[in-house]
């Protein structure tokens, strides 16, 4: 487990804490105001505090391979992310304040619980960039939104496969 004391850290800018079994992310995260990269996947995390709403300067977030449902809705209020990595996890719903996330530009989300409505939010929130349902694409992969942007794809279930393009 992450020492709650941990928000003591005041001037630390980079946590990286990858595959070490931790479980919980302390409440005491959010009070890392200086944290640009925070690093916390493959430890099956079961859950996201509503504090993490408060890393107002984190561009780089890695969530990946954890084990919660849903994110909290104060995480709209990361205006500085650029990453998000949520794949591989049972994430059923993604908050619309992700929308607006302006300088989000790279999303991972495959092999999650998402369903159509929950992927045609995220893409839509890409800075307003205009987008056609393509179809179905068969196996997941890498959608370019754009130079910049860029969306991770391939959700759970065989035959709900996505692709967006550019118009």
């Amino acid at each position: 487990s992450i020492d709650p004391n941990i928000g003591k850290l005041k001037k630390i800018e980079k946590i990286g804490l990858s595959a070490n079994k931790i479980t919980q992310i302390p409440v005491e995260i959010g009070q890392l105001s200086t944290l640009i990269n925070f690093f916390i996947d493959g430890n099956g995390v079961v859950g996201v505090p509503t504090e993490i709403g408060n890393l107002v300067n984190l561009k780089m977030l890695h969530l990946g391979e954890g084990r919660f449902e849903e994110l909290p809705a104060s995480m709209g209020n990361l205006s500085q992310l650029e990453y998000l990595g949520i794949h591989q996890g049972i994430v059923k719903s993604l908050p619309s304040t992700l929308g607006q996330l302006k300088k989000l530009t790279w999303v991972e989300i495959q092999e999650n619980n998402l369903g159509f409505g929950d992927i045609e939010m995220m893409v839509a929130a890409f800075n307003g960039t205009k987008y056609s349902n393509q179809g179905a694409y068969g196996e997941g992969s890498t959608v370019s939104l754009g130079a910049t942007q860029r969306i991770g794809i391939k959700m759970s279930g065989s035959q709900n496969h996505y692709v967006w393009k550019k118009d």
